[in-house]
């Protein structure tokens, strides 16, 4: 995972990590998840921690900023799970770097620029050894905070390292949604993936 600290006030804080992202510890759908949330020095920093603690009323957690292409990795099953197709999220039309996020404007403000010009490609082109790395990486995480029935781990790579990002046990699975994307470029339709996770849940019911 990229080094992070949560921060309940502002205070002398030592980070040295640059540039780093400052976003709200207790949201979620990306609120608070903008340009203006990478920083580049010790002032930034405190002014983006000064304001999540006062507009979101939750900590703040810092962590270093990983900018490169996003994958997400759709997992489902349990004891013996399976991964679906790599999704990748293409920043290249962005040349500033504090751009190069999945924001809320991106999931949540059509016409935007961010909702724009965000692209998917799924199955992801990824060499083979890179492929191994992430799928290895996000099947890690998803026995190590125990996910059930399905999930979807969200990575950057920086020097050929996978991080990990984002552990979501309860993804969105609209049809347009990321999980639903890589069921389909595995073979399901939407109401087979449904139908999928519903005989994960109740396998593991008592009979």
């Amino acid at each position: 995972t990229p080094e992070s600290k949560t921060y309940s006030r502002v205070k002398k804080n030592g980070w040295r990590r640059f540039p780093a992202l400052v976003k709200p510890a207790a949201e979620h759908c990306s609120y608070g998840i903008e340009p203006e949330a990478v920083v580049d020095d010790p002032d930034q920093l405190k002014a983006r921690i000064e304001y999540v603690l006062e507009a979101y009323k939750t900590p703040a957690l810092v962590e270093e900023f990983i900018d490169g292409t996003e994958y997400n990795v759709s997992i489902w099953g349990n004891g013996r799970i399976k991964v679906l197709p790599l999704n990748a999220i293409d920043f290249t039309a962005f040349d500033d770097y504090h751009e190069r996020l999945v924001g809320y404007d991106a999931k949540w403000s059509p016409g935007t620029d961010a909702w724009n010009l965000t692209t998917c490609h799924c199955p992801a082109d990824v060499d083979a050894a890179l492929r191994k790395r992430i799928e290895t990486t996000a099947r890690g995480a998803y026995k190590a905070l125990k996910v059930r029935d399905y999930g979807r781990i969200d990575l950057r790579v920086r020097d050929g390292v996978p991080y990990v990002l984002d552990v979501n046990s309860n993804p969105d699975i609209t049809m347009e949604g990321g999980f639903a994307r890589s069921a389909r470029a595995a073979g399901f339709d939407y109401g087979q993936t449904i139908v999928q996770i519903l005989d994960f849940a109740s396998a593991r019911m008592p009979k």
